[in-house]
């Protein structure tokens, strides 16, 4: 990813760092005026399951809403929708894999404009 990209008004990135290493990031970027995709969430392998994947997409739906987003797009990988799932996100079909044929993955769908929404993306991350 070229930084003219990450520095553009259709896409958001967020980076975890503890100390000077990365540990993990989410990227967005916008489908369309009130509709944004996540393009990315990774974190360490070694790092997974201390809060750092919820801080980063906290984090980045934080800065969509204020980029005027309404629903977060996620195409997930079969072992990260649960954690999509337990962030808010609802089940909203499956799309075919870029990569890996005849594969199909969990689309899902997390609506930012609701109340609990607004209330959960003002947790502290």
């Amino acid at each position: 990813m070229s930084p003219s990209v990450l520095a553009d008004r259709d896409h958001i990135c967020v980076v975890a760092q503890l100390g000077t290493a990365v540990v993990g990031f989410c990227l967005l970027s916008r489908d369309a005026r009130r509709t944004w995709e996540v393009d990315g969430l990774f974190v360490e392998p070694e790092r997974i399951r201390r809060g750092i994947g919820r801080s980063l997409l906290l984090a980045a739906c934080r800065r969509a809403l204020r980029a005027g987003a309404r629903t977060l797009s996620i195409q997930s990988d079969p072992h990260a929708a649960g954690f999509y799932r337990a962030m808010g996100a609802e089940p909203a079909g499956s799309r075919a894999s870029a990569s890996i044929r005849g594969r199909r993955l969990p689309l899902l769908q997390l609506r930012l404009d609701t109340p609990a929404a607004r209330s959960r993306s003002r947790q502290r991350a």
